[in-house]
Formats: structure tokens, sequence, C-alpha cells
């Protein structure tokens, strides 16, 4: 936003970060306009890691997907019958400078082949990765050395020894090898909450489609059940100290009301009046609280109070959970109106007075 308009015309090297070693993909474009994103530019995360976004062509786009593909592919060249799999490192590379149909192989490689002569002979790519397996036969073209290297690919001198046990073919059998169409996509949602709908929605379109939180990787050694048995044995733990803590904080409350409650059984106040006192006093100020909740709530979901990190919490939430949330704070007044009533007449009116309840 800074830079506006001055770097609008300008030619960079659109560069495939993956392969910064051997043959590093580069594709010159031009840069034709700068898009201003103030969703973008508010984000701290982008801004933490650099993200960014371009917009290329079609042509581009799958240019770099395919070298992608190349980059995650193993690949088992076939040298005169003689199988040699690379199992870690790029085998395969491409370049406008070799004619279709041939193949560029480096010195080293003629020794596969009768009497080191490799000119015209067979040559076969065998390539394979998580979404397909190809091949392709061509011929040998080229005996590349450190001497050639340059005139015949581009490539200098110094970086001749990189390529062990690669080889070099044209664009358009880099794509027959490779260039199998897109395999695999990411959607994000504004709302994780939709996730399942979303999926849904994808396979019936026809897409293959996966929740994240759907994929299980076993890292765990298998003991997925064990560690997912102490996280549901740790929420129920959780959730009964909460409910321990909030009895106890409004038994404590109610004990302040002592004077009052031994009051109306001296006036001849019977204990089923003093239990129904206490659950209608306990009720409205249960309701009223939870009122001022849901209020907050509500504010909070349709966006005039903005807290991003209640805002996430909520989203899980749906109409069941406040359901049992309110008929959970329901039976907690019932029973403390039922155990406070039961302590005040168990003790003389004037000890419950004198606060020994």
């Amino acid at each position: 936003s800074e830079i506006g308009d001055s770097i609008i015309g300008k030619t960079v090297d659109l560069q495939d970060m993956s392969q910064m070693t051997k043959y590093e993909f580069k594709k010159p474009v031009k840069i034709a306009g700068v898009i201003i994103d103030d969703a973008v530019s508010d984000d701290s995360q982008t801004a933490m890691y650099g993200y960014s976004t371009i917009y290329v062509s079609d042509t581009i786009s799958e240019e770099l997907m395919t070298e992608m593909m190349a980059g995650a592919s193993t690949a088992e060249l076939i040298f005169g019958g003689t199988r040699v799999k690379s199992e870690y490192d790029r085998a395969v590379y491409r370049s406008s400078k070799v004619p279709e149909g041939q193949a560029y192989i480096f010195e080293d490689e003629t020794y596969y082949y009768k009497d080191a002569k490799a000119d015209g002979q067979p040559v076969g790519i065998r390539a394979k990765n998580r979404f397909f397996e190809s091949k392709l036969d061509l011929t040998v073209g080229k005996v590349l050395t450190a001497n050639n290297i340059r005139e015949l690919l581009g490539i200098s001198k110094s970086e001749y020894d990189m390529f062990y046990n690669c080889i070099f073919i044209s664009k358009a059998d880099f794509d027959k090898l490779f260039d199998k169409g897109y395999y695999q996509i990411s959607a994000f949602m504004k709302n994780e909450t939709d996730s399942q709908n979303t999926v849904a929605a994808l396979k019936q379109e026809g897409f293959t489609a996966l929740a994240l939180k759907d994929s299980l990787t076993d890292m765990t050694g298998g003991f997925d059940f064990v560690i997912q048995l102490i996280s549901y044995g740790r929420l129920l733990l959780e959730l009964i100290i909460l409910f321990f803590i909030a009895y106890a904080v409004i038994r404590l409350i109610m004990r302040s009301r002592n004077s009052y409650y031994s009051t109306l059984r001296i006036l001849g106040a019977t204990r089923a009046n003093t239990s129904t006192i206490l659950r209608v006093e306990l009720i409205i100020m249960m309701l009223l609280a939870y009122a001022v909740d849901i209020a907050f709530v509500v504010l909070v979901r349709t966006g005039r109070l903005h807290i991003p990190q209640i805002e996430k919490m909520l989203y899980f939430l749906n109409i069941s959970d406040y359901v049992a949330l309110g008929l959970l704070l329901l039976a907690m007044s019932l029973l403390i109106a039922n155990g406070y009533s039961r302590k005040i007449f168990t003790k003389s009116a004037m000890k419950a007075f004198r606060g020994e309840v």
C-alpha cells in the first residue's frame, strides 16, 4: 500500500520456494496491479507470518501446480534396463531447451548403457505420488557434461555436481508426466460450526470431502482412546468442580438471610411456607441472572458487542446448550432451597437467627 503504483509494470521472478536446491523453478511475471484488502492488512496473523496472496493466469497456476506435483513425487528412472529409484531427491526436471520426446541425461548415467553409448537409446520414467502413478518412455537426446551444460540448458558449470541421477525433459513431456489436474483443495469457513453442513454440500456436488477435525492421524502410538477418555474425564471433573463452587457461593449468600427466614419461623411460618418462599426467591434470582446472561449472549451473537474470544466460543453453543444450562441452574436452586429449609427447621429458631445454620 505504501509502494503503490511504483511497482506496477515491473517484471519479477515468480519462484517455487519448495525447490531451493538444484534447479530452481522461476517464472518471470509482470505486476499488473495491487489489491489493497483492509481485512487482510488488519489481520495480525497475516502480518506475523508474512502470508500474502498473488493472482496469476490459469496457465501459470497450472505450471506451478505441476511443478509442485513433481517435487512431491518419487521417480524411478530406467537407463538401458537398469532401474534407478529416487526416494527423497527430485530426479525429473523440465527445460524449454529439451525437444519433446527426448531426455537429456548426465554423463555418469551413460554407464548404464552398453559401451556407455546412450545417444538415441531408450530412457523410461515412472513417477508416483499420493494421488497418481504415471510413466513415460523417451529417448536420450543429449548427454550433459560439465563443459556443455551451460550451452545446452543454461545451467552454470558449478551446479553440475548437484544433479546426481537426474534427467531433463521438455515441458510437454513434463506435463504428460505430472499434470493430472487438481486433486485437493482447502475450503475455509467463517463459522467453524458449519463444517458438517459444508462437507455435506460438497459431497452432494460430487466431491470427496473431509472435515479437518474428522481427519485422524495416529501420532499417539495407538493411545487415541485413552487420551480421549482422559479428556472426557477431565471435562467431567471440571464441570463437577464448577457446580460445587457455584453451589457453595449461593449457599453462603443464603446464609446471610438467616435472620429473615428465622423471623418468619418465629412468626409462625411452617416449613412448607418457608420452603415455598425460598424456592420462589431463588428461582426469581436465577431467572434474572439467566436473563442477563442470555441478553449478553444475544448482544455478542448479533455483533452489537464485539468480543472475538467470546464470539468464537459461542459459535459452538446451540439452543439445547442454553436449555440445559437453564435446567441445571433450576435444579441447583431447588436443591439449595430444600437443603437450606431443612437445616433451618433442624435447629431452634434462635440458633437459626444467630446464623448457626
